[in-house]
């Protein structure tokens, strides 16, 4: 967790430290810059910056600047979890 935060950039760790979404607009603020204290270390990742390891079993992409719509499928062998490479991605490119 510590890893990707230092990894990210300046100004996406900034954003963690804004209000909450969707509260009245009332001005920003104070954010510490680029998500460094004063020393200009990295600061410790605040408690609204969490991880999550997904495992997807079907994908959506819809990319509108040209409308191009892709639906990937992933399909797994009934006998086993995916997990000793007896599973495949089947991709269908359908409709926006």
């Amino acid at each position: 967790r510590r890893y990707q935060w230092e990894d990210m950039s300046d100004s996406a760790r900034e954003q963690f430290y804004w209000k909450d979404p969707g509260m009245k607009f009332d001005g920003q603020a104070t954010v510490p810059v680029g998500g460094r204290g004063e020393d200009g270390k990295v600061l410790s990742p605040p408690k609204n910056f969490l991880l999550m390891l997904l495992y997807p079993k079907r994908c959506d992409y819809l990319r509108l600047g040209d409308n191009f719509r892709q639906i990937d499928d992933l399909h797994v062998d009934a006998d086993n979890d995916g997990g000793d490479g007896n599973s495949f991605w089947q991709s269908e490119r359908v409709m926006p």
